[in-house]
């Protein structure tokens, strides 16, 4: 699967090229390239200034690789590195290059690491200085905020932004859509309110842009303000949206039913004296449910139309992603049940090992749509099983070396039963599931990164499940000796990082030390 940057552009190289190049006329540095965080997890080069083919410049860096763990733990404060010995994890990378001297700046957001600058060789060889390291964390301010306005890494647009009140609202972080009603699911409706950002950023005469969801009964609501924006703008917008929904055919909602998240966006609008005009759209509708588009801009300029226009199109096309994933997860939860046979087990087993795989998969750094391929490969993990002997062999307390060898045979079987079923892209993932860190696992003997991340992902969520579910093979233990299980394990068995998210994980949803039920 080929990881980028969500809507990555040669434009937007050039915006944040711009950025870059601050570093060689404030630092002095020879180079500098960024580095930005993919949906899978990872640091993609993004785009870099001065480094040739000698420099043998990383393409990637994985989520694990020293540099990206060395700046993650610096944190805000850039790490200027004088000396090829002063840290043991660069010296062979920094000889390879024939390089003496790095900076590396983290890009920090709401405690998440977007990405970082790799800054090599100040002139006439100077030392990186505490004034370089300054520097450095001005220029990451901007690039952070450049993140933010054009969405490029995810999660990071609305993040340390504090709401401002509104008439009638209840300030809401996020606005909930299920996926029963088919219109949009949470993944469809991230990826909208990264496109209100989009817009904000890329129509300068836009002062506001609101985007409303109605279910059932509730209105949420995500509004963008530019910072110039009056205050006569914001009351209208929310009345407009409400008027488009009357039109429409809905019944008026009370205040109390309306939860609403606005922000400031970091953009500056002159708006005084300038006539302004709103503009509201129902881009779709079904049922109970609509989506209502709204927007605010200078007259003369045209963009009310422009952005109504687009932002209805990606409306739908995010309904339309909601309806793809809505029937993958049916078409996989009927391969679990052959011929209309149910395995209670085995699907209760499968369902604990994605919602979890999802989890560890956002805490890791990726995105909803590389998250609910780790649900879909989590759910699939054992789908060979119904292939071989199952009632013999599924939770078998103490199988045999011919019954271990039969059951060996199932990430194989699964990977093979996937084929033709539109669902291939886990198909690597599943036969991988039982892979370990050390080489030592089945049924190829891959190790290290040479194993998917979404199998090292589901393989310890899945044994984590097995060890403390009531309907394993064995008897179920608290949640903090499997943890500790696992822990002793990382760096044999498991990824090191998987077990750290998945500890996290754990810990965040108050499960460690809880009796297993």
């Amino acid at each position: 699967m080929a990881i980028t940057l969500p809507g990555w552009s040669p434009d937007l190289e050039r915006s944040f090229k711009e950025v870059l190049f601050r570093f060689l006329e404030e630092v002095h540095c020879t180079k500098a390239a960024l580095y930005l965080l993919a949906p899978d997890g990872s640091y993609l080069l993004a785009t870099q200034y001065g480094f040739g083919r000698r420099d043998m410049l990383a393409d990637r860096h994985g989520a694990t690789s020293p540099i990206v763990l060395k700046t993650s733990n610096a944190r805000e404060k850039p790490l200027a590195i004088n000396h090829r010995d002063e840290f043991s994890e660069f010296s062979e990378a920094l000889n390879r290059a024939s390089t003496t001297r790095m900076l590396l700046v983290p890009v920090c957001g709401a405690s998440r690491l977007a990405g970082f600058v790799d800054a090599r060789d100040k002139g006439r060889k100077h030392a990186f200085e505490e004034s370089d390291v300054s520097t450095g964390a001005a220029i990451s301010n901007d690039l952070l905020r450049l993140i933010r306005m054009t969405g490029v890494v995810e999660g990071m647009d609305e993040a340390d932004q504090a709401p401002i009140g509104l008439p009638f609202t209840v300030e809401h972080s996020r606005i909930e859509a299920v996926v029963p009603g088919l219109v949009l699911d949470q993944m469809g409706l991230s990826r909208l309110h990264r496109e209100l950002n989009v817009e904000m950023a890329r129509e300068t005469c836009l002062t506001a842009i609101g985007l409303a969801v109605l279910e059932e009964g509730r209105v949420g609501v995500k509004i963008l303000f530019a910072e110039g924006a009056q205050e006569e703008d914001r009351s209208p917008l929310l009345h407009h949206q409400a008027e488009a929904m009357r039109l429409a055919g809905f019944a008026p909602l009370a205040p109390d039913t309306w939860l609403i998240r606005a922000d400031i966006f970091p953009k500056p609008v002159d708006t005084a004296g300038s006539p302004r005009v709103v503009g509201s759209e129902v881009v779709l509708s079904r049922g109970s449910w609509c989506v209502v588009v709204s927007v605010i801009g200078m007259s003369e300029s045209g963009c009310v139309p422009r952005v109504l226009g687009r932002m209805g199109r990606r409306v739908a096309e995010a309904s339309a992603g909601a309806d793809h994933r809505f029937s993958r997860r049916n078409l996989a939860r009927g391969l679990l049940r052959p011929g209309g046979e149910i395995y209670r087990d085995l699907e209760k087993h499968a369902l604990a090992t994605s919602r979890l795989s999802w989890l560890v998969t956002r805490q890791l750094g990726g995105s909803e749509a590389f998250a609910e391929e780790a649900a879909l490969t989590g759910l699939l993990h054992d789908l060979g099983m119904v292939d071989l002997d199952y009632e013999r062999l599924y939770r078998h307390p103490s199988p045999g070396s011919v019954e271990k060898r039969i059951f060996r045979g199932h990430s194989e079987a699964g990977e093979r039963r996937l084929g033709g079923t539109g669902l291939e892209s886990v198909a690597d993932a599943v036969r991988h599931h039982h892979e370990r860190w050390d080489g030592e696992g089945y049924p190829d003997r891959l190790a290290g990164e040479k194993i998917s991340i979404l199998s090292r992902i589901v393989h310890a969520a899945e044994v984590f499940d097995v060890l403390t579910s009531t309907c394993s093979y064995r008897r179920a233990i608290p949640a903090d000796r499997a943890l500790a299980i696992l822990q002793a394990e990382a760096d044999r068995q498991f990824d090191p990082a998987v077990v750290e998210a998945l500890t996290h994980v754990i810990g965040e949803n108050a499960l460690v030390g809880r009796d297993p039920q």
